[in-house]
Order: structure tokens, then sequence, then C-alpha cells
């Protein structure tokens, strides 16, 4: 429904997006400091929010965004492969008193896109907290709840989880994953 590239400083409160072929949002490369604030995301093809940054190595551009206060349901319709909130290769970001319901695949996803770990990482220092998720992993069993990739091993710029309830997750295997690759 929305498609976002080179901005800064939007913000998008109190919006209701439903039945979409593709994602609710989708800001990729540079978009910082957007604020995504008390939206109802709902009957998506593809994910509910999804920010995307450059490769390792092109550039830290995308981050400082906000999404907070949102719901998000019933996506992935389409694709079966798609998830609530997707960060990748983005930083900085706060995410947080969202709920998070009837999702295809995994409620957060955060992962650096390329094959480089560790040196060069843009996903790094996030702030996930205060959601609320539940009767997400509905159409993948290799899904997670929460699943955080190709992440730095260092702790100079970690990412943060707080204070978060997860229920009735469908995954085979229910557990937060983390991995690099």
């Amino acid at each position: 429904a929305i498609t976002l590239q080179n901005t800064e400083n939007l913000s998008f409160r109190f919006c209701h997006i439903s039945n979409t072929g593709f994602a609710g949002v989708y800001a990729h490369f540079h978009n910082g400091f957007d604020e995504f604030y008390g939206n109802l995301i709902e009957h998506t093809g593809g994910n509910g929010i999804k920010v995307q940054g450059q490769y390792p190595g092109e550039g830290f551009v995308s981050g400082y965004n906000t999404i907070v206060n949102n719901e998000i349901h019933d996506v992935g319709e389409l694709t079966g492969g798609a998830n609530g909130i997707e960060l990748s290769s983005s930083g900085y970001n706060e995410v947080g008193n969202n709920f998070i319901h009837d999702v295809a695949k995994s409620a957060i996803v955060l992962y650096s896109a390329g094959p480089i770990c560790g040196d060069i990482v843009y996903a790094k220092q996030n702030r996930f907290h205060h959601l609320q998720v539940e009767r997400v992993c509905q159409d993948n069993a290799e899904a997670y709840a929460i699943y955080f990739g190709a992440l730095s091993h260092d702790n100079t710029a970690p990412n943060y989880i707080s204070q978060s309830v997860f229920k009735d997750i469908r995954s085979e295997e229910r557990r937060v994953g983390k991995e690099c690759r």
C-alpha cells in the first residue's frame, strides 16, 4: 500500500491499511526518522511493515525510525512467508507497544543483508519493547516468533528486547532464533 524511498521525517499516524497485494508499508534504501504510530495494518499479501537498508559496504542509510502502538494482523496471506515487522540492514530503530497477531511467519525479523557478518553490520542498536505477540508462525514451521540473523558478534552495538509477551506460537519449535551466516 505504501512504498517509501529516500524519505526523512515522515509521519504515518492512525492509518488503516488493509487488503494489499504486497506489504502494508515497504520502506527501502534511504529512509530515516520516519514514524509509524497507531496504525492498523491487516490482510496484506506480504509483510506488515518492512524497512530495508542497503547491503554491507554500501553505506548506512536506513535508521532512526519509530514503529510504535500499531496493530498488525493477518499479514502474509498471499506469500505465506511474510512477517509482521521486518528490519533489514536498518539500525537505531524503536519498535514498541505493538500488537502483532495471526501472522503467516514471524512477528519480528531483524537481520543484516548480504554475506558479511561482523565487521560491517547496519542492523544495530534497535530497541524492541512492550510487544504483544500471538498466533504467529501459522504457515511456516521453520519460523520463529522473533528472528535475529547475521548480526555482529561483538557487543559494541547490541540490539535490545524487553518486556514483551508471546503466546500461542505455532512453529514446530517455540523459540527465539539467532544465527550468523
